[in-house]
């Protein structure tokens, strides 16, 4: 890893350890939940329950993660962003306990997760696995969770975990545009194809579920999950893998 990126990951760690927040301190939980009243309380509980579970994957894949990297910026950032990965899942879990019982993890997204340990890539494809497309979806559901849940804890949970999550995605951004450009072509194209794959059968996966679902509801989802290819194809280019944007649903 050259001294500029090193650098950048430097400034990076010494941002996450100026800004860490306190999930009692930090968050004013007398607001109580009070999602959007026609959303039924059962769809909340399950969507910010699947939050959760992500956060939990997140941390255990950069315990993972340090196994595969000799990089000590790399190695310091991982350990601060498994700290705050758990916060993230206490939040939301307080969060849910509040309307009723956190549910299981979808089995779609269980397969998204396992695949991450699958990856082709070493490093490299964990990173952009986890910090480049999971970490990135993470940020667009926050949205997407604004716009339809309006709660206003839930989105002042969001806040503070976005702040945190961008710096996550930053410093995938940073590793997987060094460690990917040292990987053989043919590992590229591996990861590459791998990456596509797996967001269109995770996509399918979900547009799979709505069934009975009107379709207008149906049509909106899938034109989100078109558009998230197209963001996610282009930062994987810019992390120097060659994917491309024809996938259709």
């Amino acid at each position: 890893m050259d001294e500029t990126a090193r650098q950048r990951l430097r400034a990076l760690i010494l941002k996450a350890r100026e800004r860490q927040w306190n999930i009692d301190q930090d968050i004013d939980w007398s607001m109580r939940p009070r999602p959007n009243k026609w959303i039924p309380r059962s769809v909340a509980i399950s969507v910010v329950s699947q939050l959760m579970h992500g956060e939990l994957a997140s941390a255990e894949m950069c315990r993972h993660l340090q196994e595969y990297t000799h990089h000590p910026e790399v190695m310091e950032f991982l350990e601060i962003q498994f700290a705050e990965e758990s916060r993230h899942a206490s939040a939301y879990k307080r969060y849910v306990a509040q309307l009723g019982e956190t549910v299981d993890i979808n089995p779609h997204l269980r397969i998204a997760f396992e695949a991450g340990y699958k990856v082709p890539g070493g490093a490299a494809g964990r990173i952009v696995a986890c910090h480049i497309m999971l970490e990135s979806e993470a940020l667009e559901l926050h949205s997407v969770l604004s716009e339809s849940l309006r709660c206003s804890l839930l989105d002042q949970i969001n806040r503070k975990i976005g702040l945190d999550e961008a710096r996550h995605v930053a410093f995938g951004k940073i590793a997987a545009q060094h460690l990917v450009t040292s990987l053989p072509q043919e590992t590229r194209d591996e990861l590459a194809n791998w990456a596509e794959t797996v967001w269109m059968d995770c996509a399918k996966n979900l547009l799979s579920t709505l069934t009975g679902f009107a379709p207008l509801a149906r049509r909106s989802l899938k034109a989100r999950i078109e558009s998230g290819w197209q963001r996610q194809s282009t930062a994987l280019r810019n992390a120097g893998l060659e994917v491309q944007n024809s996938g259709r649903f």
